[in-house]
């Protein structure tokens, strides 16, 4: 970054599109390019809450697990969301973020889960299998 710059570098296989640019060179091999961004507050855009960082235990589980959420910039809070194998919800809780919340799974089939975590713009999600 330099100023209120960013700057990128890479290369691509062509085509290749950068919004309204295009490189298409009659190549079929690696095209090197340097790129500038020069409004940096769009790389502030990227999401706060990423799959790594919440943990999911036990898992597989019988009756309830537990979700570590982090801590999440500007959402003191978050929806988890249990979908089905067909994106049904089955259950909806609010937890606040930085601490562990417990997951009931009372009536779940055995079988495999999604658990989708949304706090503000972000959103991340997890497989869980009940047994």
């Amino acid at each position: 970054m330099s100023g209120n710059n960013v700057y990128l570098a890479g290369s691509v296989s062509p085509p290749a599109g950068f919004g309204s640019y295009t490189i298409n060179t009659p190549t079929t091999n690696s095209v090197g390019f340097l790129a500038s961004l020069a409004d940096p507050t769009l790389t502030a855009t990227a999401p706060a809450l990423r799959p790594e960082s919440i943990g999911l235990f036990p898992n597989p589980a019988r009756g309830k697990a537990t979700i570590q959420l982090p801590a999440i910039p500007g959402a003191p809070t978050a929806t988890l969301i249990i979908l089905d194998a067909l994106g049904r919800t089955l259950r909806t809780q609010t937890a606040n973020a930085n601490t562990k919340a417990e997951l009931d799974l009372t009536g779940f089939a055995p079988g495999l889960y999604t658990v989708r975590v949304q706090a503000g713009s972000s959103t991340a999600t997890h497989k869980l299998v009940v047994e």
